[in-house]
């Protein structure tokens, strides 16, 4: 199978066409149409059919689409890492990092990274533990940073997992919020609260907290898949939420949110570096690696 087919047959389900697609590869739309009919035959099942309004992947196709994606991938990272083991420092670093993470040790890792590693881009997507493993076995990103909040659902044989940093998490409310004199979680029970999600799954922090305390979790008004958002919705409303404390270190942010300090103590973000165990980093990847846990040892 070769991987110049494979690429033409990614090419044409991503531009939706067979003519889009060779304008994307700078090849004829025959030579395309000839690569998809050497496919097919490789492969011995239909894997597109054509309409008049472009291409459409069939069962065959959507399940070899997967698989072809991951090849090509790794296709990349293969030529990448051979370039860097040569001493070129060059090529891409893809990674999935939590709110937290994102927010607490990337911009100064990413800062210091990039000084170093100009000719390397890095791709940041953000998200929790569920879409880490997903983008993992995917092979759509290299590693991830990110809370481990259900570890039974990381297979020892299939991911590596270290601790980086555990950052303790606080409840706030906006400036002056009506309960910001409570002093326990059931008194706060009464509240609506924001639950804050990022790359479309959710953070069990706020059910976890109540849960350990054998209290019945609070009333969750707004499940919000975007950091920000949730910020803003936290800020103009009577809605609680949890944040980092070091946060309000930063007056930017003491000045908008008010901690609500509860007799049952706080709650801590455990951030994990996860990749797969059968997938090596690339050396500019393994770098990256060391930039993070450098800072987070600090």
């Amino acid at each position: 199978m070769k991987i110049k087919s494979i690429e033409a047959f990614l090419a044409t389900v991503e531009s939706g066409s067979i003519r889009s697609a060779a304008r994307q590869l700078n090849l004829s739309q025959p030579a395309v149409s000839k690569a998809l009919k050497q496919l097919e035959e490789e492969v011995g099942a239909p894997l597109l059919t054509r309409g008049t309004k472009g291409v459409y992947l069939t069962e065959f196709g959507k399940a070899f689409f997967v698989r072809a994606t991951i090849i090509s991938q790794e296709s990349t990272k293969a030529i990448e890492e051979i370039r860097q083991m040569r001493g070129e420092v060059n090529g891409s670093v893809s990674i999935m990092l939590s709110p937290v993470a994102a927010m607490l040790l990337a911009p100064l890792v990413i800062k210091q990274f990039s000084y170093t590693h100009p000719g390397v881009k890095v791709h940041i997507f953000e998200g929790l533990q569920a879409s880490a493993v997903d983008k993992l076995r995917t092979v759509e990103i290299d590693f991830a940073i990110a809370v481990v909040t259900k570890p039974n659902l990381l297979s020892k044989k299939e991911f590596e997992i270290h601790p980086i940093r555990e950052y303790p998490m606080v409840i706030v409310g906006r400036r002056g919020h009506p309960l910001k004199d409570r002093t326990s979680l059931v008194e706060l029970s009464s509240a609506d609260w924001v639950q804050i999600g990022a790359g479309g799954h959710l953070t069990t922090l706020i059910n976890d907290f109540y849960e350990s305390k054998n209290l019945e979790p609070p009333h969750i008004a707004v499940e919000c898949h975007s950091f920000t958002s949730s910020l803003a919705m936290i800020e103009s409303t009577d809605m609680l939420g949890m944040v980092p404390e070091t946060w309000l270190d930063n007056s930017d942010y003491s000045n908008r949110f008010c901690k609500i300090e509860v007799q049952e103590g706080i709650v801590y973000n455990k951030l994990q570096l996860i990749f797969r165990r059968d997938k090596p980093l690339t050396p500019v990847a393994q770098k990256l690696v060391t930039y993070f846990l450098r800072l987070a040892d600090t």
